[in-house]
């Protein structure tokens, strides 16, 4: 995972939650494998049929609408770190 290019992470011993902006958002709605390559995880939750789909659009456009506010309104990419040996 690509740390660096998140917003605000929180982190713990097993986990990386960080917060969907508008733009990562944008990203992960219109292109997942672009969304994947460039922060560096893999998507393996709920299937993105068309119920999840509209939800995330739905929220990316709350989002863009109150961006002082994004935190209130998102959702967080759970991120589970590799395991350490």
């Amino acid at each position: 995972m690509k740390k660096e290019l998140t917003v605000s992470p929180i982190e713990t011993g097993r986990l990386i939650l960080f917060p969907y902006t508008k733009e990562n958002l944008a990203l992960f709605n219109s292109d997942l494998a672009a969304f994947e390559n460039k922060f560096g995880v893999k998507y393996r939750g709920e299937e993105l049929d068309y119920l999840l789909t509209d939800f995330l659009k739905h929220l990316e456009k709350e989002i863009a609408d109150d961006e002082e506010n994004y935190l209130f309104f998102t959702e967080f990419l759970i991120v589970l770190k590799p395991p350490t040996a």
